[in-house]
């Protein structure tokens, strides 16, 4: 467009504006009745409170939901639930909770993905919500429903013409983009508002100018768009200091009281003068509809007709001081024909110098809420499926029983169930309650009534727990009989082996999908038959089960465990929660229970739990026995053992290096090398700055020579302070402990200050120990705050005047990966490609060991974190390693329980020449105990080398 037709169109865009704001009146009336601000430090499970910038109100709850605009940086993307509390005409607001923002598959948004700005309730009972974009990295605007519970349903197509391209020519501006979001009352309507206006609509506003910023109107259902009109955003009213200072102006928020009229909200700010927050009543009905119009400043014939506005408020003219006002919502009616008002301020997540500002308005002349309560059920409230049908929802008159009890700060926490029930076993007759602080207190057998709002919690990739949130509650009659528990077992329910669930949770069968089943029952009261023991009683007070002896089970360990399969994780198994009952029994792996075990059924950190109703009944106790092993060196042959000592330190219990210093000599016969992960620094978990552990290690070879052990020698390397993971503060290590009357240890000192080393010619170490590649990305913490792993430690030794080497390792852990019973199916294993690249480097190291001489003896061993022929392991045997750990039967072959799951984390892998007539033992004396009665979690893994060839 020539320069002349620009300028013509922007002076009768002017005229226009002028005219739009001449136009219109209002017969709104505005009260302040006060404001307060959320604390700037406040967080809410686990996530910080700021970045408000979208409001909205659910009239069936009398509860605000209010979007963070955080893209993941601080926290995943969420919104909160707000409750206003009014006292006579003063108000003020509390967070009660924040609700995750999840991808249609259930997986919380990425960051940078989402930048919400605005949030409106449907009468439906889902949210839309708004999303401005990034356009400089590609990331279009965004409209999209939401469940309640925080998963995205669908997404509304925009007109070409908001999406910006590459050269900013079109479409949304950055920071610019969707701002405000309103439904009409009757749900027929979604206004969505820009900032300013789009690239190929005008200028963006400042002192001597406004900007044309268009309301986008969908209609629904459908979500098809059907109308555009332009809104005049006034020009930024103050001057900023200096005048080349950043300013800007636009639409923040909107409320939509018709069809055709809607509240605005501009917001200004201008360098060194602060904001200011002015409130418009706007009415669409003589604005000209342009939609698909593609650019307004190439528009032939007359100029479209603006919306009419009219001023209600100044902010700053009514004893305010307003902050960054982005959020705005009308509430509850106030009892004298006027409703509340709301307005949030966005503190940019910069507390010392914004606020999270709130204030309250009474506005007259708008029409109340229709607040809309569901009479309900609980399998109603349950349904078929993982998510409620009802969550985000308010109900009343849900009668049940109640089954436990479980206290909670501020309340009371309790489950209810309905004795009669639809006769669906799909769906569950249980239900988890979160009682309100005043409401009356409950006992077990009390048949109630309560109402509330239906959520559904879970963090990060775990499943959600439907919860009602109970804000009235009626005891009808104590005393009642609890209905009879649902057995698991012979003549009852059946958990589904080995399919977890369908691969998007869209399908669901209780009869095939394990976690199907279990949702099944959740929050009812079962029963576990004949349960026997597969995971010994954890430090948490948890023990895991198989119900009837563990019948159909498909792969059992020769001590009565349950072997973790590649194509069958054990979904079947059922943790056993000390939650209701404490000091639960001490119970190892293959103990049976004499009776039953009764409780509810209930989810947690990513497993499916009994949280047992009565004491656990006597156990029939197993008969294994803490091995001892065969494997012994000579003058021919010498031995080497792994053992992950389980966060010791110097100031750990003279017991636990008592325990580990009779697994040492008693269990693996005084191995000549023993290579030893997670010992701590000598201050163990205080985080004061300690890396060295002399003092440990001191202790550990005095305790195994009173043992009657040899007189060890040790080799590690203090690792940087807060570098290599484990429990902050600790420092966790690998470490060398050696017999110096069976091996010498070659030390090669002239190190870098790294302690890196390589290989030099004639097949030696440039430092040893050394470690390898430490300054390799692949042991440094990433983005999700995993990694940050221990460094491959090597060193040097002779035997028999023959020289090998050893590498120690402890790769990274798999915190972080899915839990099996997660949201994304199939599970997604996070951590396995760091410990990949790690494997890689490490066996770069081993193939020039091997370029060297050929036949070059290497034994790599330690906590690896992995399963046999998984990719680490794949990639240390491509380097000409074997993993010894195979050559043991599969029943026999675990050094590790998890959660029931026996399981190889600790292996001995060795070149070709040392592989050939090696022996390897995996000495059971740990994992299948309790841990009161182990010294770590972990079971050694013993090798015995021939030097003969």
């Amino acid at each position: 467009m020539r320069p002349g037709r620009i300028e013509k169109t922007l002076n009768v865009f002017v005229a226009a504006l002028a005219m739009a704001a001449s136009a219109a009146s209002t017969d709104l009336e505005l009260d302040l009745l006060g404001e307060s601000s959320l604390p700037g430090h406040l967080r809410v499970d686990g996530t910080l409170v700021g970045g408000l910038s979208g409001l909205t109100y659910d009239p069936g709850c009398d509860l605000f939901y209010v979007v963070s605009d955080d893209r993941g940086s601080i926290d995943p993307p969420r919104f909160y639930t707000l409750k206003v509390r009014l006292d006579g005409e003063k108000a003020d607001a509390t967070v009660r909770g924040a609700t995750v923002l999840r991808d249609s598959g259930g997986v919380p948004f990425a960051r940078g993905v989402l930048d919400s700005e605005a949030l409106a309730l449907s009468p439906d009972g889902t949210l839309f919500l708004a999303s401005e974009g990034v356009p400089h990295r590609g990331i279009p605007p965004m409209v999209a429903r939401f469940g309640l519970e925080g998963t995205m349903i669908d997404e509304l197509a925009l007109p070409d013409y908001f999406l910006p391209n590459a050269d900013g020519t079109r479409g949304v501006r950055d920071n610019l983009g969707f701002e405000g979001l309103a439904l009409s009352p009757d749900g027929k309507r979604l206004f969505v508002a820009a900032e300013n206006a789009l690239a190929q609509d005008g200028p963006l506003a400042d002192t001597d100018r406004g900007s044309p910023a268009r309301l986008l109107v969908f209609e629904l259902p459908g979500g098809r768009p059907i109308a555009e009109f332009l809104y005049e955003v006034g020009p930024v009213p103050d001057q900023p200091e200096p005048a080349s200072a950043f300013r800007t102006n636009g639409i923040s928020e909107i409320v939509a009281l018709d069809t055709h009229r809607l509240l605005v909200v501009e917001r200004s700010f201008s360098a060194g003068v602060g904001n200011r927050v002015r409130l418009y009543q706007v009415d669409l009905s003589r604005a000209t509809n342009i939609n698909g119009v593609d650019g307004i400043l190439e528009m032939d014939g007359p100029r479209p007709v603006m919306a009419d506005k009219a001023l209600i408020a100044d902010l700053g003219q009514r004893g305010l001081v307003p902050d960054n006002i982005e959020g705005m919502a009308l509430g509850p009616d106030l009892g004298d024909g006027r409703r509340l008002l709301v307005m949030i301020s966005d503190n940019n997540f910069q507390p010392s110098v914004q606020a999270n500002q709130i204030v309250f308005f009474a506005v007259s002349g708008v029409d109340p809420p229709q607040a809309v309560r569901l009479d309900a059920t609980i399998h109603q409230i349950q349904g078929s499926g993982h998510v409620s049908p009802l969550a985000g929802r308010c109900v009343s008159r849900v009668g049940g029983l109640v089954t436990a009890i479980l206290g909670s700060r501020g309340g009371q926490a309790f489950w209810m169930q309905d004795p009669v029930g639809d006769g669906d076993s799909g769906t569950s007759e249980g239900l988890l309650v979160m009682a309100s602080k005043g409401l009356p207190l409950v006992r077990v057998g009390d048949r109630i009534s309560v109402g509330g709002r239906v959520e559904e919690r879970g963090w990060g990739l775990e499943l959600p727990v439907t919860r009602l949130f109970s804000t009235d509650l009626e005891i009808k009659n104590r005393g009642q009989n609890l209905p009879p528990p649902e057995v698991i077992g012979n003549g009852g329910r059946t958990i589904p082996q080995p399919e977890v669930a369908s691969d998007d949770y869209q399908t669901y069968d209780p009869a095939v999908f394990a976690a199907d089943a279990f949702e099944s029952l959740e929050g009812m009261l079962i029963r576990v038959e004949r349960p026997v023991v597969v995971g010994p009683t954890s430090r948490y007070g948890e023990v895991t089960v198989l119900p009837e002896f563990g019948a159909g089970a498909r792969t059992r360990t020769d001590r009565h465990g349950l072997r973790l399969r590649p194509d069958n994780p054990n979904p079947q198994r059922i943790v056993i929660d000390d939650r209701l009952v404490a000091d639960p029994p001490q119970l190892q792996v293959g103990d049976t229970l004499q009776a039953h075990a009764d409780g509810i059924l209930h989810y947690s950190f990513g497993s499916y739990k009994l949280l047992n109703t009565d004491p656990l009944p006597p156990a029939y106790r197993s008969e294994i026995r803490r091995e001892r092993t065969d494997i012994t060196g000579d003058t021919e042959n010498f031995t080497v053992a792994t053992f992950n000592v389980e966060n010791l330190s110097v100031v750990s219990a003279e017991s636990k290096f008592v325990s580990l210093a009779e697994t040492v000599v008693e269990n693996l016969g005084g191995p000549d090398v023993l290579a030893v992960q997670e010992i701590q620094d000598d201050s163990g978990a205080e985080d004061d700055g300690t890396v060295r552990a002399t003092a440990t290690l001191d202790r550990l070879i005095v305790s195994i020579e009173r043992a009657g052990g040899p007189r060890y020698e040790s080799r590690s390397i203090d690792p940087v302070d807060g570098a290599d993971g484990g429990q902050p503060g600790a420092n966790i290590r690998t470490a060398f402990l050696f017999n110096p009357e069976r091996v010498r240890f070659v030390d090669r000192v002239d190190c870098a200050d790294d302690k890196s080393t390589t290989v030099d010619r004639g097949l030696s170490l440039s430092c040893s120990p050394g470690l390898v590649e430490p300054g390799n990305p692949a042991f440094r913490a990433g983005e999700d705050g995993h990694g940050g792993s221990r460094k491959p430690l090597v060193g040097e030794f002779e035997f028999a005047g023959k020289r090998f080497f050893i590498i120690n390792l402890h790769l990274s852990s798999k915190g972080g990966d899915d839990p099996i019973f997660g949201r994304r199916q199939p599970r997604l294993e996070n951590t396995v490609k760091r410990r990949t690249d790690q494997a890689d480097l490490v066996a770069d190291f081993v193939r020039k060991l091997t370029e060297a001489d050929p036949s070059a003896r290497i034994v790599v061993l330690g906590d690896l974190n992995d399963f046999e022929d998984s990719p680490p392991l794949r990639v240390l045997e491509t380097a000409g390693l074997e993993d010894l750990v195979k050559r043991v039967e599969i029943e026999d072959r675990y050094s590790y329980v998890h959660l029931g799951n026996s399981q190889v984390l600790d292996h001995v892998l060795a070149s070709g020449t040392l592989a050939r007539e090696a022996e390897v033992d995996m000495v059971h004396v740990n994992a299948e105990w309790p841990a009161s009665e182990r010294a770590s979690d972990h079971d050694p893994v013993i090798a015995c080398f021939s030097f003969e060839r």
